[in-house]
């Protein structure tokens, strides 16, 4: 493995937490557009520190085929002259801000740093174990998965729909008919800035976990690229055909669900394609299709309000794509139906996993401290009402107080 490539490789990978942030904040109204960001920032930071300081001793332990420990790596793995940790902490943090963009807008601030810590020192690393080590029971099952589809997109997704679910709705989102509102975005260009740059740090992210996890190859960029075109050109053919023209945050979903869907197997060409990248463009296609419709579904159908449409993204993205690498990454017909069969237990176990923790830590936060701000807060903005800013002071004419008047 070449170290310097592999370090490379971590610091590119992560635009794709920079361009989350324009998503986020992109996707969220004005009035909370700037927390938005910051808790972008507090989640990157939270979930970094827990998984040095706690999930990497999970993740890395040579033994344990549920659940490991290596204590010389509790409280950091600093003594650890190996790229392979700040490689796991980047993949770890493509996954961890789904959470805080699907409770955006409605959410208090500092109960969701027990969502990062949760996801990043315990969830993530266990779920990453089970898959990436060597002594992990679904990896001495078979299960194969280069990018983290499964170890890491899965459980966030759940994760972010049980928030999502025991924070509630947006006001204003779901009517006593129980139909629902659209809430449209403040600035449409942010968002597409940040999908961009989620693409840009997407192919080294899966450069670099490849080259991790022995399968890196030339074709990882093409194939990241082109199923992330497939998805896009899917996406706005469903908004054509299900709205009479192509929508706009439907296309972002389409292209994000690509790209996580191809995480597992992007480095795969063999199977379906017969040696070219047709299997990868499929997938993406496929997940063109899958993630925009999930999106509606979970909003129109379960009234599970996501601002962000991640949860669709990175859950029915994610499953998907543990489906179809069944399907490409062994050479022949019963590989394949085994290979399914192995990716189907996993998908089960690490669902009904995160499910379970999350659940428990939700309904801990709503006991103890709450989970969601007041009315009154919701309708002035979250902007305002827990950091005293506004994103566009010269557009939003609202008191608010200053550090020199808190001091004072």
């Amino acid at each position: 493995m070449d170290v310097q490539w592999l370090l490379a490789m971590a610091a590119a990978g992560l635009l794709v937490r920079g361009g989350s942030v324009l998503y986020g904040s992109g996707l969220a109204r004005s009035k909370f557009a700037a927390g938005a960001i910051l808790r972008n920032f507090a989640d990157f930071s939270i979930a970094a520190l827990s998984f040095w300081l706690v999930g990497a001793a999970i993740q890395l332990a040579p033994s344990g085929g549920i659940f490991g420990f290596d204590s010389s790596l509790f409280l950091g793995p600093a003594g650890i002259d190996d790229a392979a940790p700040l490689m796991l902490l980047v993949m770890l943090l493509t996954a961890t801000h789904v959470v805080p963009a699907a409770m955006a807008e409605r959410s208090r601030f500092f109960p969701l740093w027990a969502a990062a810590a949760l996801l990043g020192g315990v969830v993530l690393p266990v779920t990453g174990h089970w898959i990436w080590s060597d002594a992990g029971w679904l990896r001495q099952w078979g299960v194969t998965d280069i990018g983290g589809v499964m170890a890491l997109h899965v459980p966030a997704g759940v994760c972010a729909l049980v928030g999502a679910i025991w924070v509630g709705p947006r006001m204003g989102k779901y009517n006593r008919d129980r139909s629902g509102n659209a809430i449209p975005s403040h600035n449409v260009p942010l968002a597409a800035s940040g999908v961009m740059l989620m693409l840009i740090g997407w192919i080294p992210y899966l450069l670099g976990s490849a080259m991790l996890h022995g399968g890196a190859t030339f074709a990882v960029a093409s194939n990241t690229l082109l199923a992330a075109c497939a998805g896009g050109v899917v996406a706005l053919l469903v908004g054509r055909w299900r709205y009479g023209k192509p929508e706009v945050s439907l296309t972002f979903s389409g292209i994000l669900g690509a790209m996580v869907a191809v995480s597992g197997c992007a480095a795969e060409t063999t199977a379906m394609g017969g040696g070219h990248p047709l299997a990868i463009i499929l997938i993406g296609a496929a997940a063109g299709l899958i993630v925009p419709l999930a999106t509606v579904s979970l909003d129109l159908m379960f009234k599970v309000d996501d601002p962000s449409g991640l949860i669709a993204v990175h859950l029915c993205g994610g499953i998907w794509g543990a489906v179809a690498g069944a399907f490409v990454i062994p050479a022949d017909f019963f590989g394949r139906i085994q290979m399914l069969g192995n990716h189907v237990i996993a998908l089960a176990a690490i669902i009904m996993f995160a499910a379970v923790m999350s659940i428990a830590l939700f309904a801990l936060l709503r006991r103890t401290c709450g989970l969601r701000v007041s009315e009154a807060d919701e309708f002035d903005g979250l902007d305002l009402a827990e950091h005293d800013i506004n994103a566009y002071p010269d557009f939003q004419q609202t008191m608010i107080k200053s550090y020199h008047l808190r001091e004072a």
